[in-house]
């Protein structure tokens, strides 16, 4: 008789299409596993959200970042993408048509640096840090509001 052994690694954080997960501000939440947004992901100002995984993916038609729509400007909490390996963001935003998610404020900590995926573009309404890597545009666009 044997011992099987199963290994596994965290899934993902799944936000669904109308599913919402908000941090109340003076909280930091740290996420360790990749990020499928399709819902809303709000923030009040002060909070910190840390980010660890590989992929931050937010759906261009669903996903919302409030604290945080238009709307409210630039409020809601920091986003911060940490990490020692290369990190990836599908950020769901278009330029051109001004549509898309939007981040209250993003810090870039990760010396690996952040790397925008194809056909998204980036909007932060608030600031953009950086602490210690570099923002990849990869040929998209990155608007600041802040």
């Amino acid at each position: 008789m044997g011992i099987v052994s199963v290994a596994c690694a965290q899934g993902a954080v799944f936000i669904p299409s109308g599913g919402q997960i908000f941090s109340h501000p003076a909280d930091t939440v740290s996420i360790f596993s990749n990020v499928i947004n399709e819902g809303s992901f709000g923030s009040s100002p002060g909070a910190v959200v840390n980010f660890s995984g590989q992929d931050w993916q937010n759906n261009a038609l669903t996903a919302a970042l409030p604290g945080s729509n238009a709307a409210d400007s630039a409020s809601g909490g920091l986003f911060r993408f940490t990490g020692s390996q290369k990190q990836s963001l599908s950020a769901g935003y278009n330029v051109s048509a001004g549509t898309g998610p939007s981040f209250p404020n993003l810090s870039v900590e990760n010396k690996a640096g952040v790397y925008l995926q194809d056909l998204n573009d980036l909007h932060i309404r608030g600031s953009l840090h950086f602490g210690n890597g570099y923002l990849y545009l990869n040929g998209w666009n990155t608007r600041v509001d802040g």
